[in-house]
């Protein structure tokens, strides 16, 4: 989607604290009207599709802006960075030019200290070529396993069973146990939320925006 000089002057006009929010893009106060016949319902979808391209709108100019940004900042940082980089390059061979020379590990100077230290052991990464199963069996102490619930396979592969009393979900709806559809078994740990309220949704047509 493209954008128009209006919609820029819109975020500069926001920015600047001089924005007008309109009437029709406040949040309400009060609680929606009740849609009372076909029409009215159909105008709100119109309605709702409208505010689909302005939210798209909105974003088109959102990540103008931030890649603007996102540019000026790389190149300002690259500078401070080659500035940092010719400094430190410089301090570093006089250091150790210094150090050799009169046998030392620092230089004090009024703003600050030069030193050199022994360099921190570091470990790689492991090589391609390394089995980290076979080395976890080994030396279980040095391998770090981590676990994570594969909640699709869950979803396929099990079925809601009784509810949990003891668990209480944040959305406040019924927690059952999971169970293995093939076999009936109770998979300790493992949960569904099953929401009893079917969820709403809607559909605008496409051609409406």
């Amino acid at each position: 989607m493209t954008t128009t000089a209006d919609e820029f002057s819109d975020l500069e006009a926001w920015l600047a604290g001089d924005d007008d929010l309109p009437p029709e893009a406040a949040r309400p106060d009060e609680a929606p009207l009740l849609v009372e016949h076909l029409d009215d319902a159909n105008r709100r979808l119109r309605s709702i599709a409208r505010l689909a391209r302005d939210e798209a709108t909105i974003k088109d100019v959102a990540a103008a802006e931030v890649a603007r940004i996102k540019a000026w900042s790389t190149d300002r940082l690259a500078g401070v960075e080659r500035r940092r980089t010719w400094l430190m390059d410089g301090l570093e061979a006089f250091t150790r030019a210094y150090a050799a020379a009169n046998g030392v590990k620092s230089v004090n100077v009024p703003n600050g200290v030069l030193r050199l230290k022994k360099a921190p052991l570091v470990v790689a990464d492991p090589w391609p070529s390394t089995d980290l199963a076979a080395l976890g069996k080994a030396h279980p102490d040095l391998v770090r396993v981590t676990y994570a619930l594969d909640k699709n396979v869950v979803k396929e592969r099990c079925r809601p069973g009784a509810v949990n009393d003891e668990i209480t979900a944040a959305s406040e709806a019924p927690v059952h146990h999971a169970v293995v559809k093939a076999t009936g078994e109770i998979v300790p740990g493992v949960y569904f939320v099953v929401d009893p309220d079917p969820r709403f949704s809607l559909t605008p047509t496409k051609d409406l925006a």
